[in-house]
């Protein structure tokens, strides 16, 4: 291949990245603050100054696609970070303490508000997908990029001495409601109103594995017990 050749190939393959690059950076935050059904696929690339109307389909496949790649994006850095944090745990023989796999679950996510709007965009994203209906718990993880949180929810109920069914849904509500209240300050990061002043990074994270851990060793009220017992007497008796 001789040099105009070459030089034509790595303009043309730099317009593409800069491309899907532009589309990626524009649609996190037009869809950070308006949720996956918020903007249109026009609007985000009117936004994104690209001429293609098709460029989302080509270069993503779909918009799904589209915000597959924002969350894998941020994901692999995400899944380090994680992978870290839980060694850490290992090499402690740590891995029962409810404490610190809280601490595991939730700091390596928190760690992205004290990064950056494309951070923050992410989180925003993120939540917007968890609350989807339609998504199941093991499509996110793949999704997030994120493979140890099975093995994490896995090692928590282990510690939980609660009824299964319950110990499930304490784990599970209180893993959803850390990414929610995260990707709701991240999104207030970004728009730089809110309100209420925000709380400094560091105390708003460890609060969090404080209300994650609290509400998984708070015991069940009689009340709860006698709701799940009597729901397992119902289904043996049909």
């Amino acid at each position: 291949m001789d040099d105009c050749n070459v030089r034509i190939l790595r303009h043309m393959t730099e317009k593409l990245t800069s491309t899907r690059t532009a589309l990626l950076r524009v649609a996190e935050q037009l869809i950070a603050v308006g949720g996956v059904a918020g903007p249109s696929d026009r609007e985000i690339i009117a936004a994104a100054n690209v001429g293609n109307k098709s460029a989302i389909r080509y270069h993503f496949g779909s918009r799904r696609g589209l915000v597959d790649a924002i969350l894998a994006d941020h994901g692999e850095v995400l899944e380090v970070r994680r992978a870290l944090a839980f060694a850490e745990l290992t090499v402690d023989r740590a891995t029962t303490d409810l404490f610190r796999l809280s601490r595991v679950v939730v700091e390596p996510y928190a760690s992205f508000l004290a990064d950056g709007p494309s951070q923050w965009a992410y989180l925003a994203v993120a939540q917007s997908v968890m609350e989807d209906p339609h998504e199941q718990l093991d499509d996110l993880a793949a999704r997030f990029k994120d493979p140890l949180i099975l093995g994490l929810v896995d090692l928590m109920l282990a510690q939980i001495a609660l009824p299964s069914e319950l110990a499930a849904e304490r784990v599970l509500v209180g893993i959803s409601q850390v990414i929610a209240s995260i990707g709701a300050r991240a999104r207030q990061q970004l728009v730089g109103a809110g309100r209420r002043p925000l709380t400094r990074i560091d105390i708003f994270s460890t609060n969090l594995v404080d209300m994650l851990h609290g509400s998984m060793t708070a015991p069940a009220a009689a009340a709860t017990l006698r709701a799940i017992g009597s729901g397992a007497a119902s289904e043996v008796g049909a």
